[in-house]
């Protein structure tokens, strides 16, 4: 748009319109990496077309249109310009296509990322949308969330611009390549935000001050306990059944134990388990058997978490989290617990790594260390169980705090592939929820939600979950407790003395 360029402001609207106190804090504090300007490759024809501005709706001339229309475009990737109307919006066979860098069912208008701060809303929302005359109530293509940080909206739009330039390229593949159906228009009556004046800005600065503050305070007074319990399913393996049976805690502060699976060993059932130490700052793999001392099963020099359990040909493999080896390792085990085998299964950092077999296929669930593993999930997929295993088409298959990031034992029960799915919107590891996967091939996903494991069923004391296995008859999980107050900071302080004191040896 040339008028971009062009525009410009006399020296009084700069420094007393509305927007002024706006403009000079987006400009100076809260300017991100991924609005600056990238140049195009060299060749890329570039049409300038000067719109006619009518209020906040741009038009385009007829002969405008048809030097786009020239081009035989799929479809328009829409960057500049207001509202678009008109016959603009049937210049391509598959629409103008916007980013909404919010939840339109909520957030209509701007700035992105604002309001949800300012309102105290735990996600923020993303959408791809193929435009209608309505204002940021288009066709929805592909949607996204993610945890609001409600300290920094530098840190907030930085994120929402930044990990989504690949939903374009999802939606080619959804929508042109294989077909499907694009969904009906939003019917959101949300209410259209705007950009804030000078008062409610300055009360925002102040909320996201006193947000830091408190941030850290949190963080020198707060610390989670976890303990893992084991106990009966009933008729069905989504209901677990009280009280427990077994139960797995420490002795003492320094240590926890989360992360829990079963394992079927010759005369026992074992519960394998992340043990965490906070001297260590690393977690090892704990093995558990009902009625004896816990004992440590794997230990290395690398974080180790989350041992997945799976069985194939009647042989049980373990799959722990080890996602600082930059690899995912399956150890077979015998009726001993001993490692007779290891099969490298992706050369990836996998966080959560899920495995599980449909209609003839292997399919690995799990995040990918430091791409927002709480809120990104993909899926790799092989003919066999050694690999090599293929990123799905649609990678990542879900972005969202609520449901993503693996949570437990991935079931097949009564003909239906369930998931279990770890809650941390309101915060890490809140609770979990049992999805019942509808599509699953190497180019789609679809699942819904059928059940919730709240941690309020074992005990009101706990405060979260985050994996809920099964096996056979059996359940297990992992149960949270926040340590708050005076304790939590005296615990804290020790272990950053005991860190330091390593550091300095």
């Amino acid at each position: 748009n040339p008028e971009v360029k062009s525009r410009k402001k006399n020296i009084f609207l700069k420094l007393f319109s509305r927007q002024s106190l706006y403009n000079f804090l987006l400009n100076r504090y809260f300017d991100v990496e991924a609005e600056q300007m990238a140049e195009l490759p060299s060749g890329v024809p570039i049409i300038e077309v000067a719109a006619d501005q009518k209020g906040a709706t741009h038009y385009f001339a007829e002969s405008d249109i048809l030097k786009i229309k020239e081009f035989q475009p799929s479809f328009i990737l829409r960057f500049g310009y207001n509202i678009l109307r008109g016959d603009i919006l049937d210049a391509a066979p598959h629409g103008i296509w916007s980013f909404h860098h919010g939840d339109e069912r909520n957030f209509r208008g701007g700035p992105f990322g604002f309001h949800e701060i300012r309102t105290n809303t735990p996600v923020t929302g993303v959408i791809l949308q193929k435009l209608t005359s309505r204002l940021d109530a288009g066709h929805v293509l592909l949607r996204r969330e993610y945890i609001t940080v409600m300290h920094s909206w530098k840190e907030m739009r930085q994120r929402l611009l930044a990990a989504n330039t690949d939903m374009v390229l999802l939606a080619v593949k959804m929508y042109i390549v294989h077909k499907e159906i694009v969904p009906i228009a939003s019917t959101s009556k949300a209410p259209i935000y705007k950009v804030p004046g000078a008062w409610r800005l300055s009360l925002f600065v102040l909320k996201l001050w006193v947000r830091r503050i408190s941030f850290h305070i949190n963080r020198l007074l707060v610390y989670e306990s976890w303990h893992v319990e084991s106990g009966q399913i009933y008729s069905s393996p989504l209901v677990p059944v009280l009280p427990t049976v077994t139960n797995v805690s420490a002795s003492y502060d320094g240590i926890f134990y989360a992360d829990p699976f079963l394992l079927q060993t010759a005369d026992n059932l074992c519960i394998l388990s992340e043990h965490f130490s906070y001297n260590r700052k690393l977690g090892s793999i704990a093995a558990t058997i009902p009625g004896q001392e816990t004992i440590t099963w794997m230990q290395k020099d690398t974080h180790l978490a989350y041992p997945y359990v799976f069985s194939h040909n009647n042989e049980q493999w373990v799959i722990p989290e080890n996602a600082e080896s930059g690899q995912c390792i399956a150890y077979r085990v015998d009726n001993k617990l001993n490692i007779t085998d290891q099969v490298v299964l992706l050369d990836l950092p996998a966080v959560d790594p899920s495995l599980v077999v449909h209609e003839g296929r292997f399919y690995l669930f799990c995040g990918l260390k430091d791409q927002l593993t709480n809120e990104k999930l993909f899926v790799f997929w092989s003919d066999s169980f050694g690999g090599p295993y293929m990123p799905h088409e649609l990678n990542p298959v879900k972005v969202s705090p609520v449901g993503s990031r693996p949570g437990g034992t991935m079931l097949n029960w009564q003909g239906d592939l369930y998931r279990p799915a770890q809650v941390s919107d309101i915060y890490y590891g809140y609770k979990v929820i049992i999805y019942k996967i509808l599509k699953l091939s190497p180019q789609s996903f679809v699942e819904k939600e059928k059940h919730e494991i709240n941690p309020a069923i074992f005990g009101k004391e706990y405060t979260g979950l985050h994996t809920y296995s099964v096996s056979g008859n059996h359940y297990a999980v992992d149960l949270k407790t926040h340590r708050v107050g005076l304790t939590a900071f005296v615990f804290k302080w020790k272990q950053n003395r005991k860190n330091r004191r390593a550091d300095a040896r």
